[in-house]
């Protein structure tokens, strides 16, 4: 999230790396940022200057974990946006979990 923008990148489970029982994107921050500064130079070079997470899948539980900046998990349309953004119905199952390595 830039500026309260939202810059999302949704892998489907089909696509995502296997790991035991979760499901995460092969796509990492540090690659996904040099492709969004490409558009925006204006930012800062250093991703980590701004919130962000990982939304992952764990197919033992059938729910998704956002692991993310409190700056994200506090505010309801930007959850939205990203649930939205990943295909995800009020049905499918979402943890919120603020993670101090996504803190800004």
């Amino acid at each position: 999230m830039v500026n309260g923008a939202l810059f999302l990148f949704a892998t489907p489970l089909e696509d995502a790396e296997k790991a035991d029982v979760f499901y995460d994107s092969p796509l990492t921050h540090i690659e996904q940022w040099k492709k969004i500064r490409q558009e925006h130079p204006e930012f800062s070079p250093k991703y980590e200057t701004y919130p962000r997470g990982r939304m992952t899948y764990n197919a033992h539980t059938k729910t998704f974990q956002l692991m993310a900046d409190k700056a994200i998990l506090t505010n309801r349309k930007i959850l939205a946006a990203i649930k939205n953004g990943c295909g995800l119905t009020e049905t499918d199952k979402v943890v919120l979990i603020a993670d101090p390595h996504y803190r800004t």
